[in-house]
């Protein structure tokens, strides 16, 4: 029995020649952002009560399982969240993120600019560009997430989580056994 399952479904994938295949990417990072050490304030000395800026950054790599997914045919692309998350952003009043393809190839472009509300521990980051332009530089190899935050000086690092969800959508043409 279970051959003639299987050959029926082989048989049901050679005749498609046209289609739409979905699947959801979840790039989950930690980004480190220094204390008062990083922000050039020297050991010892009294936190001063006003902002500083300090960065952190993350590498993503999910170009070979797009290019596995774009064999299949076109790719396209939604991003449904860019989060921050994590009690550092308690001590956070402004964030910039700018992205990069580790290898130079994409130039340097600003991802999201925002104000952070008092009393958040969670924000969504909306981005400054298309959907499309974040999946054409996830496609082209390992990228760089740069983030810039200005806040109250903390005298230990500051951890938070960064998500990325996107939804990949790929319109199929062709036969997929022959993928």
């Amino acid at each position: 029995m279970k051959r003639t399952v299987i050959a029926l479904f082989a048989i049901a994938l050679a005749a498609c020649t046209n289609g739409q295949g979905q699947a959801d990417v979840t790039l989950q990072n930690t980004v480190v952002f220094g204390g008062a050490g990083d922000a050039g304030i020297p050991s010892g000395v009294a936190l001063p009560n006003v902002a500083v800026t300090t960065d952190g950054e993350i590498s993503i790599d999910v170009e070979s399982e797009l290019a596995s997914m774009g064999k299949l045919g076109t790719l396209s692309a939604t991003v449904s969240k860019n989060e921050l998350a994590g009690d550092g952003l308690l001590q956070m009043q402004h964030i910039k993120a700018m992205i990069t393809s580790a290898d130079g190839s994409l130039p340097e472009l600003l991802l999201t600019d925002l104000d952070v509300p008092e009393n958040t521990t969670s924000i969504e980051l909306p981005l400054s560009m298309s959907d499309a332009t974040v999946l054409e530089y996830l496609e082209e190899g390992k990228v760089t997430i740069h983030f810039y935050v200005t806040g109250l000086p903390t005298t230990q690092p500051i951890m938070l989580t960064h998500t990325l969800v996107a939804h990949i959508d790929m319109a199929v043409q062709g036969s997929v056994t022959s993928f």
